[in-house]
């Protein structure tokens, strides 16, 4: 067998190494020491995944002891060893979180004065970081955080544009976020993995549209003395909610699924709408006394 390139490992790095190469006409090798994950292995929607995370898919290889580990000596080591034997490496457990490393993580010897700076800097790098996150879908999760500046800014626009209240101007606000949760509805329901995603990313979206409204809204239907208290309720409420809905996910997910809870969460945020419209009132402000 004849190659331009082997590459030594088909983790990410080396996988996005090897698709770029092959696009650019070279013929590549890649040789991995484990095998193809078995998808319907994964125990992450299923109900013993505390117990597996712990053993069978466990982030340390030394407990894991999978065919294809092998034992890493951490006796002189601050913490543990997170790694995988397998086409995908750590992303098999990585759970999506993707962090880029600081500017400051570049030039640990100038700014901190211990190990030593790296001979390129994040400049040089940034391009190379936004080329591997759009080929691994990473920029739809950026669009959930979107919202959390989009709220505000949408609830402005339509007051100014359309002369209405600033409270009316949130509802409309939380009610475009509530229609775009609807989407959350077929996250169960795509095969894409490439589709949940976007499904979940533009939920991210519309719930931090419609959050950060009708958080802020406290300020516009309560006195000044009393939005900290009528805020603080609502946090610990909203909480609240959390935890039941958690609970329940928990205690239902291994007989019913996923499925059901992405489409209530899909059809919830359209009752709040419901409420907001026909239950919350405007805060009347009573004029000042004129003293003579």
């Amino acid at each position: 067998m004849h190659a331009d390139v082997l590459i030594i490992g088909a983790g990410p790095s080396g996988g996005a190494a090897a698709i770029r190469l092959v696009r650019a006409g070279l013929s590549v090798v890649c040789l991995e020491q484990g095998g193809w994950p078995d998808r319907n292995s994964y125990r992450g929607g299923e109900a013993d995944w505390e117990l597996t995370s712990l053993k069978d898919w466990s982030w340390d290889p030394n407990i894991r002891q999978n065919p294809a580990d092998y034992e890493i000596d951490t006796t002189d080591c601050d913490h543990g060893i997170a790694t995988f034997n397998g086409v995908g490496g750590g992303t098999t457990l990585f759970n999506a979180m993707w962090p880029r490393m600081l500017p400051s993580n570049f030039r640990s010897r100038s700014l901190a004065g211990y190990a030593d700076d790296w001979p390129l800097d994040y400049a040089e790098l940034q391009p190379y970081y936004e080329q591997t996150d759009r080929e691994f879908g990473v920029f739809l999760g950026l669009l959930a955080c979107g919202g959390i500046t989009v709220g505000g800014w949408l609830a402005m626009r339509l007051q100014e544009r359309f002369g209405i209240s600033i409270v009316n101007s949130r509802r409309w606000a939380f009610t475009l976020g509530a229609f775009l949760m609807l989407g959350m509805g077929f996250v169960g329901m795509v095969e894409s993995p490439y589709a949940a995603i976007a499904l979940l990313s533009l939920g991210g979206f519309a719930h931090q549209t419609l959050s950060v409204t009708v958080i802020t809204m406290s300020s516009d239907l309560f006195p000044r003395n009393e939005v900290a208290t009528a805020a603080g309720m609502a946090g610990t409420l909203g909480n609240a909610g959390l935890t039941i809905f958690s609970l329940l996910i928990g205690g239902l997910v291994a007989t019913v699924g996923y499925t059901p809870f992405f489409v209530s969460l899909a059809f919830l945020d359209l009752v709040g709408a419901a409420v907001l419209w026909t239950v919350v009132r405007e805060r009347k402000i009573e004029p000042a006394l004129r003293t003579a």
